[in-house]
């Protein structure tokens, strides 16, 4: 015991780094399994879409969505999804499909909604990149006419 004592008192900053390491991998465990949402893959989203009627809802900038999107959904940015929230009030009970591009956005929105009262959501975790890569169907957004 003397020995591990002296061990650690001499390489103190190797065994803060493992406390860190630790603390950080139990903080993330102990979100994942308090989180109020799904995370799903891309082929159980196609599943929940055809089992049920989603609604997509994608978390990315105009620029993003514009560049193609999964087929009827509906655009609502990140850092106006609280200020929107209204216009889902009606939807609260139905599914939603949360997207953006990676997957990282759609994790804070599902957050920020389940806050807000929202208790169906799921998050596509490999985002739109992760849509593209299965090769699944996307829409690009049509230019109106002036």
């Amino acid at each position: 015991m003397d020995r591990f004592i002296e061990f650690a008192t001499r390489e103190w900053a190797l065994f803060l780094a493992a406390g860190l390491i630790l603390a950080m991998l139990s903080h993330g465990l102990y979100r994942d399994l308090t989180r109020k949402y799904k995370k799903i893959t891309p082929a159980s989203a196609v599943s929940l879409m055809n089992n049920n009627e989603v609604v997509v809802i994608d978390v990315r900038e105009q620029k993003e969505f514009n560049t193609g999107h999964i087929g009827n959904s509906r655009h609502i940015p990140l850092d106006k999804i609280t200020d929107r929230a209204g216009e889902l009030e009606k939807l609260k009970e139905k599914p939603l499909l949360i997207t953006c591009k990676t997957g990282a956005r759609s994790d804070l929105a599902c957050i920020k909604l389940t806050k807000l009262g929202f208790s169906n959501l799921h998050s596509l975790e490999t985002g739109i990149d992760g849509w593209q890569e299965a090769s699944l169907p996307m829409t690009k957004a049509t230019k109106k006419k002036k």
